[in-house]
């Protein structure tokens, strides 16, 4: 049964993370960390993605544009622009649309004009 309350279900896979022989999915990853995202716990979701980088998990493209898609919506323009970062970590490769998505949020935030810039000028390298 799927726990519905994001942190009891985070410590349900902590505390099974540290069963011996035991690995989570993928999946366990990914649906844990949208539910912590929905129910707007952005600040335990970095830890996830250094376990998840850590423990060499392959991260699809597609959850880099959920993560950048709920930092966006929930005017977190620090944190999108980190996950655009952290892309590269998994050796991701951010797509135009990406680009075009973070480049809108930094740019509507006077105090990321700069960090814009800087990210356009690298990405078009």
């Amino acid at each position: 049964m799927p726990q519905s309350d994001p942190l009891l279900a985070k410590e349900i896979f902590d505390v099974a993370t540290t069963q011996p022989n035991f690995r989570h999915s993928y999946s366990s990853f990914l649906v844990l960390i949208l539910k912590l995202c929905r129910s707007k716990h952005f600040s335990l979701i970095d830890d996830f993605l250094v376990r998840l980088n850590s423990n060499q998990y392959w991260v699809t493209l597609t959850f880099f544009s959920y993560l950048i898609k709920i930092y966006a919506e929930a005017d977190l323009p620090e944190k999108a622009l980190n996950v655009f970062y952290k892309m590269l970590e998994f050796n991701v490769k951010p797509l135009p649309k990406h680009l075009n998505r973070i480049l809108e949020l930094l740019i509507s935030h006077h105090n990321f004009i700069m960090p814009g810039f800087n990210l356009f000028k690298t990405a078009h390298k």
